[in-house]
């Protein structure tokens, strides 16, 4: 795991998205945890990161068994509180495994949200807590989820491939918005300097729904692999996105849902001493200042 000084006061956090992968950097907020697909938000207290985890996989269990969300939080950026498993899905009628998650502090209300995927691309949900720690609850009406393509949801996957990896984003005007995307499809393809797989949604404010009419997040730049990511600095709007390559890459706009245009990469794939460190497998990040 690595912190890199990306704009004064921000940071990106990123780890390995593989299985059982180990991460390494200079100082290791854990290395008691196989954990993986960072999410990153801060207020005027405290910077949280949460992570997803095969920590809860039976022992003998085979390719990806991810169960549980992990919470952490800190003050200064150097000692952090590890508040274990936030959220089981084992414990969670409905919801399979739970992969790449997204986090955002919502100033309308104070409360933390959470978007999710259900399993390998089962569909986008939301739940919030008055803090890191949790109970985390479904606020949407009837526990639906926010985007299905098992059923359960306020909408579909609009024909992207992968149903999975989000993020969630609050503007300066309190505006909440919501990201996911993957893969490649026929009517949603992912290719060099031509990515059709992500979309935005505005969220309601009450935080019981959102705007169900999609926005795509058509893009330039190498091909697209997934991990959709909205932040802004000053009066510029950032899309980034995990390549195919194993990259970060990145793209600017004046508006949260586009147009997008490409600028180039901003974390490459892990290496250390030009030995690749995940064993080829993908990356995922998240941005907070």
């Amino acid at each position: 795991m690595s912190f890199i000084s990306t704009l004064k006061k921000s940071y990106a956090v990123g780890l390995i998205a593989g299985f059982g992968v180990g991460a390494l950097a200079y100082n290791p907020i854990s290395t008691y945890h196989y954990l993986a697909d960072p999410g990153a938000a801060a207020d005027d207290e405290y910077f949280y990161i949460i992570t997803d985890s095969d920590d809860p996989a039976p022992y003998n269990a085979t390719g990806y068994s991810i169960k549980a969300l992990y919470g952490f939080r800190s003050k200064d950026m150097q000692n952090w509180t590890d508040f274990g498993v936030i959220y089981d899905a084992r414990k969670v009628d409905g919801i399979g495994d739970i992969w790449a998650s997204g986090i955002a502090k919502n100033p309308n209300d104070g409360r933390l949200y959470i978007v999710f995927p259900d399993g390998g691309g089962g569909g986008i949900g939301l739940i919030g807590a008055d803090s890191i720690a949790g109970p985390w609850t479904n606020p949407l009406p009837n526990n639906k989820k926010l985007i299905n393509n098992w059923g359960g949801g306020f909408a579909d996957c609009d024909g992207i491939g992968w149903c999975f990896d989000p993020a969630i984003y609050y503007d300066t005007d309190g505006t909440g918005y919501f990201t996911f995307g993957g893969g490649s499809s026929d009517s949603r393809p992912a290719r060099d300097n031509d990515n059709n797989i992500f979309n935005i949604y505005k969220l309601n404010k009450d935080m019981k729904g959102f705007d169900t009419r999609p926005t795509q997040l058509k893009i330039g730049g190498p091909k697209a692999m997934e991990a959709s990511y909205i932040h802004k600095y000053k009066d510029n709007y950032y899309l980034s996105y995990s390549t195919a390559d194993l990259r970060i890459a990145y793209g600017m706009s004046k508006s949260p849902t586009g147009p997008y245009t490409y600028k180039g990469i901003f974390m490459g794939n892990p290496n250390i001493g030009g030995q690749n460190i995940n064993a080829n497998n993908n990356n995922h990040h998240g941005i907070a200042e």
